[in-house]
């Protein structure tokens, strides 16, 4: 039994969804339980796309419960979520954060680590970490830096500046910026298209996404291997007849 979180699962898409009022704060109990979610759904073949989402309409997730700063030492609370968000940033299946209000701190950074993001446009964005003389402890200043570029990251880290989700759609920041009555349907609606993929090769994408020059050979060798699956022979199959191939992940 889950204290912060629930989970739906629907054709391949597995939709976790935090409630902490009022903010929806990053409790060490709420990181606790998506740990281990994660655990699962990495291992679940009937899962292949993940969405990570807030309760409500105000908040995705106002970052780490400040109130649990007196009680946990701050190394345990950044290496923890840093692992965390790690583990989130390599999940071998799509990610997508459905980022269903306001997103600062620890929030933004969380959906930072996941593949894709979609907000709703009243939305805000900010790691406003330097305003209280900190930084932002769970990998946002290197994943923010990495997707918008050392000078417009610097930007928004330096000031601490709250940017709406429109804005955050032209910087690259988001995928989409959709009007709150779509907006969760339009989600679902890209989710279950990623769904219909081919895990296999999405599972390599990831991957080699990740990887650096050395590793070449390695991804050759993959892409090769790719080749010689069922999913690889569906396709073509599907290709030639101009039907939509079902993959079943071998």
């Amino acid at each position: 039994m889950s204290e912060f979180l629930t989970l739906e699962k629907n054709a391949g898409v597995a939709v976790i969804t935090w409630n902490h009022p009022k903010v929806n704060a990053l409790s060490f109990a709420l990181l606790q339980e998506l740990r281990a979610q994660l655990d699962d759904l990495a291992r679940d073949d009937a899962t292949r796309v993940l969405v990570l989402t807030g309760a409500g309409e105000k908040f995705f997730s106002g970052g780490a419960d400040i109130r649990e700063l007196d009680r946990i030492a701050p190394r345990t609370l950044i290496t923890f979520g840093q692992d965390l968000f790690r583990q989130l940033e390599l999940f071998p299946k799509p990610t997508l954060a459905a980022v269903n209000g306001s997103a600062f701190g620890g929030g933004c950074e969380l959906s930072l680590a996941c593949h894709f993001r979609f907000a709703v446009t009243t939305a805000q964005f900010a790691l406003p970490e330097i305003k209280l003389g900190i930084l932002p402890g769970w990998g946002g200043v290197q994943r923010l830096t990495r997707l918008l570029g050392p000078s417009r990251a610097l930007e928004l880290l330096i000031t601490g500046e709250r940017i709406d989700a429109p804005a955050a759609e032209r910087l690259g920041l988001i995928q989409r910026a959709l009007p709150p009555a779509q907006f969760m349907a339009e989600t679902l609606t890209w989710a279950k298209r990623l769904a219909r993929g081919a895990p296999l090769a999405q599972r390599a994408l990831l991957q080699l996404l990740r990887a650096d020059d050395g590793d070449a050979a390695a991804a050759r060798e993959q892409i090769i291997a790719l080749n010689s699956t069922a999913d690889a022979a569906r396709g073509i199959a599907a290709f030639w007849t101009k039907q939509e191939p079902e993959f079943i992940g071998q």
